[in-house]
């Protein structure tokens, strides 16, 4: 991921749809990794009092059998936004929901 930061600066929205298996768990261990390479999440005004204030949405076009397990975590996907941490005088610029 420390090559996708290389060209970004705090204005550049990073935005990713990731699906996890077993989200209770692998979804922080995700988030502290991309702190490590150098990116902080963001989160969209609007979602602040829904769920945990990410947009999740169920996966399309799974297949027929996996729908048959009903709402699985494998089901959902969420979509993360990250901006490149502060270093110096640069000055992060507001997420908008358009």
């Amino acid at each position: 991921m420390s090559s996708v930061t290389a060209p970004a600066d705090t204005r550049t929205i990073i935005v990713q749809m990731v699906g996890f298996s077993e989200p209770k768990w692998q979804l922080p261990l995700y988030l502290r990794t991309m702190e490590e390479v150098g990116l902080r999440e963001r989160f969209l005004p609007s979602l602040g009092g829904m769920g945990d204030g990410r947009l999740w949405r169920r996966v399309p076009g799974r297949r027929w059998y996996s729908d048959q397990r009903g709402d699985t975590s494998s089901s959902r996907e969420v979509v993360l936004l990250h901006v490149k941490q502060r270093s110096g005088s640069e000055d992060v610029a507001p997420v908008h929901a358009v």
